[in-house]
C-alpha cells in the first residue's frame, strides 16, 4: 500500500509519498482538513474519480488529500483476492491515520474524512471500524459505474 499526500499549495502536482517513517517531514497544511481517498477494484491513486475530485477540492479551499493506493492488492482478474484484502488495507490505513494525528498535533481528528469508491468504499468502512484513538468526522462510500 502506498499513500500520496497532495494539497493545493505544496504538492498538488508532485505528491509527497508518505509512510510511517516520514510523517513528521510530510508537508501537511496545518489548519486544513484531511481527506482520505481510496480507489476501488482495479484502480490506483491517479484513477477516476480521484483525478476529478482533487482539483475540485483545491478550487474550493485548502485541503490535505491523502490518496491511498492499494492497487497491488486489488489487481484485475483477482476480485475474490481483492475482497480478502479490503479489511487488512482498512486496518493499515487506520493505523496510518492514528499515527498522523498523534505525530502531527495540528491535525485535528474532527477534520478527518474518509472517502471510498466502489470496493474502496468497503475499505473506508474498515478504516472507520478500525480507528481506535479517534473517530473520523465522516466516512463516505461512492459507487460509480
Amino acid at each position: 500500500m502506498k499513500c500520496a499526500l497532495l494539497n493545493g499549495r505544496k504538492t498538488a502536482n508532485s505528491p509527497f509519498e508518505i509512510n510511517y517513517n516520514n510523517i513528521e517531514e510530510a508537508p501537511f497544511l496545518p489548519s486544513a482538513p484531511l481527506k482520505i481517498m481510496i480507489h476501488g477494484y482495479t484502480g490506483w491513486k491517479d484513477y477516476s474519480p480521484n483525478m476529478e475530485l482533487r482539483p475540485a477540492y483545491f478550487k474550493k479551499s485548502d485541503y490535505n488529500l491523502l490518496s491511498i493506493d492499494w492497487s497491488i492488492l486489488g489487481k484485475e482478474g483477482c476480485y475474490v483476492e481483492a475482497t480478502r484484502n479490503v479489511k487488512p488495507v482498512g486496518q493499515c490505513v487506520a493505523r496510518m491515520l492514528e499515527k498522523i494525528v498523534y505525530v502531527r498535533r495540528e491535525m485535528k481528528p474532527e477534520d478527518v474524512s474518509v472517502i471510498g469508491f466502489s470496493l474502496g468504499a468497503h475499505v473506508a468502512g474498515f478504516v472507520g471500524k478500525s480507528l481506535v484513538l479517534f473517530k473520523a468526522k465522516r466516512i463516505t462510500g461512492e459507487y460509480k459505474q
